[in-house]
């Protein structure tokens, strides 16, 4: 069934395999992103001092963020959720499950946490779990990570447990747990 834009109830929760259904509608956005990402993403998070603790990543997908965190950080540091196995990972370090529901039974002192639990506009609920689980797990200095939006933007502006520290090449949100 094909998802629903205008409904107030989160892609997860419409199809658990939403990614691949976004991904299908807009092939050249999801791939300048991935494109962007490896060029990016491990420079962005490396320009602050990273403290010790897990990378964890909520919101897994097909592996292409994960595996540069992963490849960075070493296998043993890193920790993935996601609803479904959309990828074959090897190290055993996703943890499949509705992330609303397994993320407080999952704590980890937490360095960096990418949220890709889709986006604020579309999956609300999701994306506040993967936030609270941040502030709840951050250590101190910790790095938050997530794709800007719109929504994204103000909601992490104003949020209080986090200091807003930039918009790395206008596509990545990076806040740190003071």
């Amino acid at each position: 069934m094909p998802l629903d834009f205008d409904s107030e109830v989160d892609f997860v929760d419409q199809d658990v395999r939403y990614m691949d259904q976004l991904e299908a509608l807009e092939p050249i956005r999801f791939s300048n992103w991935r494109d962007w990402c490896n060029t990016n993403l491990i420079s962005a998070i490396n320009s602050y001092t990273i403290p010790d603790g897990k990378v964890v990543m909520p919101g897994v997908w097909n592996g292409n963020i994960y595996s540069l965190l992963q490849a960075e950080y070493g296998n043993e540091r890193c920790v993935g959720f996601d609803i479904v196995s959309y990828y074959t990972e090897t190290h055993n370090s996703v943890i499949h499950g509705d992330f609303r529901d397994i993320h407080t039974n999952n704590a980890h002192s937490i360095a960096v946490l990418y949220n890709g639990l889709g986006t604020w506009e579309n999956n609300t609920t999701s994306k506040q779990a993967g936030l609270t689980y941040a502030l709840a797990n951050l250590v101190s200095g910790g790095i938050y990570l997530e794709p800007r939006t719109p929504l994204a933007v103000a909601t992490l502006q104003a949020e209080d447990g986090l200091e807003y520290l930039e918009l790395y090449g206008d596509r990545l949100i990076i806040c740190r747990k003071p």
